[in-house]
């Protein structure tokens, strides 16, 4: 297969001749066209609430473009934004497919998924290189996390079919036809028709299938409660095969709805085993995947470094929703920052997760700026937070700007030093992974804590 490999984030361009995995230009071109045209419904997964429990969109454009400055593929220069994922397709009768990868290596890459999404992962899984297989793993790691959110908010599928059955005994309803056609000349017997209560529900037989095929290449994956919840459903005597067409077919109700995104997933899988298959035309439309990163960044936080602030408490408004910004008439326009950081019930600072290449005030764009500003406006809040993980340097960043105005409020930017990490362990100077990265978790949220108090105390002072 023809793999254009690129890195996420690269929003000042890579030439063609710096990029290493690739086919060649014209065919590279020919496939980003069918990205466009074919692509229309570009999925990625998404942590956030309102967005409801399917999968959300995308514009292909916003996920990889390419930009000619003079007329030779020297001078062509690809971009890319925050999505990983891939895009496979055929063009003429050959296999061509864009994966963009993620900008930090595996062992970071995974542990951020994993902490995000909820997946338990060995620390020898963390560590796997997934280049070759890669698009297998990400959908794999998906899944998984997709199907253990939908455990945890929702009961099993299971619904209530009708039974039909010549026995001894009366139960529920007697089939006259069938009483007359079987029993006639048996009068002890009686033909009755009841619902029966089966957990052989398409949701869960989808589930079972996709389950069946990840197995085979991703066995290491699947943590012992995911393995005990199917071999459960094996003991229930729900099948392992079904058809797209009654994946499609299945309709969600608000006790089903939480296995939607999981559901959309399994679609994606199953399409991916049967395109050898499919004919040319059909695996030509083209199918993909792809990640938003920056809300991957914002629920790693959240879980590994703000819920566990010392003396303070941390609201997740991706979770919980925005608020009004005008209190009269009929405009209902919200506004939601990432986080907002509480003591007793009040608003000491608003956060924002930035998956950007920032790691000073110098560095942040004025939309940013702005965008923080309005947010400590319309809180009435005098200190707002920037959190990045782009710090080079081994220890935690930070960076502070003083607001001219008379509350004199203040931002702070926070660098987390994921990029250092990464080149340390590229030049093999980390012995331990996880070690070393549960230390900065833990030196970062010791940093935040001191510094918010410290502001604190001194505007109090003051």
């Amino acid at each position: 297969m023809n793999n254009l490999v690129l890195r996420e984030s690269c929003l000042e361009g890579v030439y063609w001749d710096n990029i290493n995995k690739k086919p060649g230009i014209e065919k590279t071109k020919a496939m980003i066209t069918h990205f466009y045209e074919n692509y229309r419904r570009g999925y990625f997964y998404s942590f956030l609430k309102n967005k409801n429990d399917n999968l959300a969109e995308v514009e292909a454009h916003k996920i990889v473009s390419y930009h000619y400055e003079g007329k030779t593929k020297e001078t062509c220069r690809f971009f890319t934004s925050h999505y990983v994922g891939f895009y496979n397709t055929t063009l003429g009768r050959e296999q061509v497919s864009l994966t963009i990868i993620p900008r930090f290596g595996e062992k970071i890459a995974n542990y951020l998924y994993a902490n995000a999404l909820g997946v338990y992962l060995t620390e020898s899984i963390t560590s796997i290189s997934q280049d070759k297989f890669y698009n297998q793993w990400f959908l794999a790691l998906l899944w998984m996390g997709a199907l253990e959110g939908a455990i945890g908010k929702a009961h099993i599928p299971k619904s209530y079919v009708r039974e039909r059955k010549n026995l001894t005994y009366f139960k529920g309803r007697l089939d006259v036809g069938k009483q007359i056609l079987h029993n006639l000349t048996s009068p002890h017997k009686m033909y009755c028709q009841y619902p029966k209560l089966t957990y052989d529900t398409p949701i869960n037989r989808t589930l079972c299938k996709v389950y069946k095929i990840l197995r085979k290449e991703n066995s290491p994956l699947f943590s012992p409660s995911i393995q005990g919840h199917f071999s459960m459903l094996n003991d229930f005597g729900v099948r392992d095969e079904i058809s797209l067409r009654e994946i499609e077919n299945i309709t969600y109700t608000p006790l089903n709805r939480a296995y939607q995104k999981v559901i959309e997933l399994s679609k994606i899988i199953i399409s991916q085993k049967g395109q050898s298959n499919t004919p040319l035309q059909t695996r030509s439309m083209g199918q993909g995947f792809f990640l938003d990163m920056s809300e991957i960044w914002e629920a790693y936080l959240y879980n590994k470094i703000l819920s566990k602030l010392e003396g303070f408490e941390v609201e997740n408004c991706n979770l919980e929703g925005g608020d009004r910004v005008f209190s009269k008439g009929d405009n209902t326009r919200e506004m939601r920052p990432d986080f907002k950081l509480m003591r007793n019930g009040e608003i000491k600072a608003i956060i924002d997760a930035k998956y950007k290449n920032v790691d000073s005030m110098e560095k942040v764009s004025r939309e940013d700026l702005y965008q923080m500003m309005s947010y400590m406006y319309r809180y009435d809040c005098d200190l707002g937070i920037f959190i990045t993980p782009n710090n080079k340097d081994e220890g935690i960043r930070v960076d502070m700007v003083e607001i001219l105005n008379q509350k004199q409020g203040k931002i702070l930017i926070f660098s987390f030093p994921l990029q250092w990490l990464d080149n340390a362990i590229k030049e093999d100077k980390i012995i331990d992974f996880h070690s070393e990265i549960q230390k900065l978790e833990g030196n970062m949220r010791g940093r935040i804590v001191r510094e918010v108090t410290k502001i604190l105390q001194d505007s109090k002072a003051n």
